[in-house]
């Protein structure tokens, strides 16, 4: 198990396993956060040379998740998926890009009709935005959010995101205004970083 994700006492469970109480699961399950009962929520994944779930993102009606993988439920969606919270269906988001094992979604934070994720890649739908973008929830859809210009240190990326309020706090490997940074705080509104806020 990679990640995990609690929400109204279901545990969201992301990783490399084929099994979940001896229940075949590929890669994603759904258990009860008390009796540990495993869900009938089948969502699966496949594909690339090693497909990991290791990041789960939950509101009311979806599941978000990214990692390395290349096929939810045998349908090509690449790094990238969001999952009906009931079914476990793939939703048809509009978002998509050629799998590159080298690139994969790391983080995914999710609020009202907002989803970011961040991870290694450099462009999301042909439209080049290093490490961090903004989507439609409902839609998949780019939204026209420029946060600061991440740019590539060392073949670092976003690693993990933290959101609250109008605050998005965004850890990983890159550059900053060409310099080296391993976390930010964004202003949520204007996508520009609080300057007083140097960790």
């Amino acid at each position: 198990v990679s990640t995990i994700a609690i929400s109204d006492g279901e545990v969201y469970l992301g990783g490399k396993f084929q099994h979940v109480s001896g229940q075949p699961r590929q890669g994603l399950a759904r258990v009860d956060a008390i009796s540990a009962a495993v869900a009938p929520w089948t969502a699966s994944i496949s594909g690339g040379v090693s497909p990991d779930v290791v990041t789960i993102a939950v509101t009311p009606t979806t599941v978000f998740i990214g990692g390395n993988f290349w096929r939810i439920n045998t349908v090509y969606r690449a790094t990238f998926a969001a999952l009906d919270r009931q079914s476990g269906q793939l939703l048809p988001l509009t978002w998509s890009r050629a799998p590159d094992y080298y690139d994969s979604v790391r983080a995914i934070v999710a609020t009202g009709s907002l989803v970011i994720i961040g991870g290694s890649f450099v462009a999301v739908s042909g439209d080049r935005q290093p490490y961090l973008v903004a989507l439609n929830a409902h839609t998949g859809a780019v939204l026209p959010w420029r946060p600061l210009s991440l740019n590539r240190a060392g073949g670092g990326g976003v690693r993990a995101l933290g959101l609250t309020g109008d605050a998005l706090y965004v850890a990983g490997d890159f550059e900053v205004q060409q310099r080296l940074r391993h976390i930010v705080k964004i202003d949520l509104a204007s996508g520009g970083g609080v300057p007083d806020w140097d960790a």
